[in-house]
């Protein structure tokens, strides 16, 4: 066990990694809302970056994170201060960051967000209990 970077976090951690575990994400929501990311390119012997804010988004809840198996596209989801699902979306290994935030849908949502990415990036599938 060993700590990655410095950080103080209000939520668990989310991981995800590439097909073959080179590519590594980590996200927690931090003491000020916002969603922090971690990411390795040599399977977490060291880190690109330890720990960086993706947009000026808050959230209430763990964030969750999804990576193609090539682990160029990442994806991450979390839910709201309005309990709606919020996306953010990066095409270059968690580089930069294309889309950070973009609310998916009207809905409004009770619960942490699950979120998986098809092989090839293609196709994003997102999980949350309704408030209903």
């Amino acid at each position: 066990w060993r700590e990655i970077g410095n950080g103080t976090f209000t939520s668990s951690p989310a991981a995800a990694c590439s097909g073959d575990g080179q590519r590594l994400y980590v996200c927690a929501r931090g003491t000020d809302d916002r969603c922090w990311m971690a990411a390795s390119d040599d399977g977490g012997t060291s880190w690109r970056y330890a720990w960086a804010a993706i947009g000026a988004g808050v959230f209430r809840s763990a964030p969750a994170v999804a990576a193609s198996a090539d682990g160029r596209n990442v994806l991450v989801a979390g839910r709201g201060m309005d309990d709606r699902l919020w996306l953010a979306r990066s095409r270059d290994a968690a580089a930069s960051w294309e889309l950070a935030w973009s609310a998916v849908g009207t809905g409004v949502f009770n619960s942490s967000p699950a979120l998986c990415l098809s092989a090839d990036g293609s196709r994003c599938f997102l999980f949350a209990r309704g408030m209903d």
